[in-house]
């Protein structure tokens, strides 16, 4: 369970603070990934890429999907963002009139 959680339109990937790698209790794989992004205000990050069995948001769950790992807040108010990998793999519906993401169909 990560709380603190941003639904973010304008992130291509999801991104979940590195503190949870511990509590999924996983371990690096040969799979893993070192990937480089631009956050907002321009700065280049790394964060660790890593495919997790599945993420779930409420009703809607995706199997074997990958998160990036790395430093989202500095002032950690801010543990992840959802974002359009998410949001476009669940195939949602993102009603801002009643504040809710839905299934599509």
């Amino acid at each position: 369970m990560v709380k603190d959680v941003i639904v973010d339109t304008g992130a291509s990937h999801s991104i979940i603070s590195p503190l949870f790698l511990e509590e999924l209790n996983t371990e690096y794989s040969i799979d893993d990934e070192i990937v480089n992004a631009f956050r907002l205000g321009g700065a280049m990050c790394s964060s660790l890429r890593k495919k997790i069995d599945k993420v779930t948001c409420g009703d809607i769950t995706i199997n074997k999907f990958k998160v990036d790992f790395g430093e989202i807040d500095p002032s950690d108010r801010v543990n992840g963002l959802l974002g359009l990998d998410f949001l476009k793999g669940a195939a949602v519906i993102i009603d801002v009139d009643e504040d809710k993401i839905i299934l599509k169909g």
